[in-house]
């Protein structure tokens, strides 16, 4: 069976994209990877495959949704629906991806999600959407399906995400707005869960934010709920577990109250991420995952690719996937 790795979130723009992207980017070339973006606006798509290509895909019905409604009709074959990253220098020569990417599969969103929605309204469309999936060979192709949200302001997108799964990960940022908006959604999926008597998954916090902006949010967040980061050792190349609380004097006493709640009150169904992503200009850019020559600040080194590699790792380990890693995590 595919491994389904959920990236959801409460608010919009916290980061599911990159973090999609950057977990396709550290996964060992031996496992068949495929991005779903489950996202109406298509970010995913636009920002791996460019605006040409996804257009290319829609008029050749080459996306989720042609998918879903050629299924009506009889058995569907998933590779009919996908585009490799090798493949789209074929759609636009203006793209060239990390070749990381190259075998990694996009199955992108499609238009007419609404009136899938209104049309199936009565029924479990997340049911409907991974049946549709598994009928399509999914399972026998894939070893890893990362899938991209929308904001859970459309609470469809990110339930049919979930459906069937045992765990999710959730970004956000330290602040009040998003850890009260992260408890609200939590506690509705849950709710919803429960009145469908289905399993409520396990969601794994990730905090997506850059500390040394944020000083006293990273101070709160490493006192509260013991986020660290990982550096690489200029000298050693090794990766070292570090402190993210860096100079700030106080915390937030209302947010640090927020965090504690958050996990405490929901301590059967949430974990939290050891880690802050590594807020680095060259994942973090629109540009990624596109290998831009001409911006040779912006390339990705190999001390960047293991810092990701080594911050990722403890998270895709909670999904049963091991990557082999040359060196421990050294803590200071």
């Amino acid at each position: 069976m595919t491994v389904v790795i959920p990236i959801i979130s409460a608010a919009g723009g916290v980061g599911k994209t990159t973090l999609s992207l950057m977990l396709s980017y550290v996964l060992p070339p031996n496992y068949r990877v495929l991005l779903i973006d489950m996202d109406p606006t298509a970010g995913l798509t636009l920002r791996m495959l460019g605006d040409l290509t996804y257009q290319r895909l829609l008029s050749e019905r080459r996306t989720l949704m042609d998918m879903i409604r050629d299924d009506e009709h009889g058995n569907v074959d998933i590779r009919n629906y996908i585009i490799y990253g090798r493949q789209v220098k074929s759609y636009d020569d203006e793209i060239k991806l990390y070749p990381q990417f190259n075998e990694v599969a996009v199955l992108s969103p499609g238009e007419g999600f609404d009136e899938f929605f209104a049309e199936n309204q009565n029924m479990d469309v997340g049911k409907m959407v991974w049946k549709v999936l598994h009928r399509g060979g999914i399972d026998g192709l894939f070893d890893v399906a990362i899938v991209d949200t929308a904001p859970f302001f459309d609470k469809r997108y990110t339930l049919i995400a979930l459906y069937g799964v045992g765990r999710a990960v959730v970004v956000l940022r330290p602040t009040l707005t998003d850890t009260n908006r992260t408890n609200t959604m939590i506690n509705k999926i849950a709710g919803l869960f429960r009145k469908m008597d289905e399993r409520i998954p396990i969601f794994t916090l990730v905090f997506n934010f850059d500390p040394n902006k944020y000083v006293i949010e990273a101070k709160t967040l490493s006192d509260a709920l013991k986020v660290q980061r990982i550096d690489i050792e200029e000298n050693s190349g090794r990766p070292v577990s570090m402190s993210i609380a860096g100079r700030a004097r106080k915390v937030d006493e209302m947010l640090r109250r927020n965090l504690e709640t958050l996990v405490k009150l929901n301590d059967s169904i949430i974990d939290c991420f050891n880690y802050v992503l590594p807020h680095n200009v060259r994942f973090g850019d629109e540009s990624f995952p596109q290998d831009n020559h001409a911006i040779a600040d912006r390339r990705i080194s190999d001390d960047d690719r293991a810092m990701l590699q080594f911050t990722l790792s403890n998270l895709i380990n909670r999904f049963g996937i091991k990557l082999n890693l040359d060196y421990d995590i050294v803590t200071e």
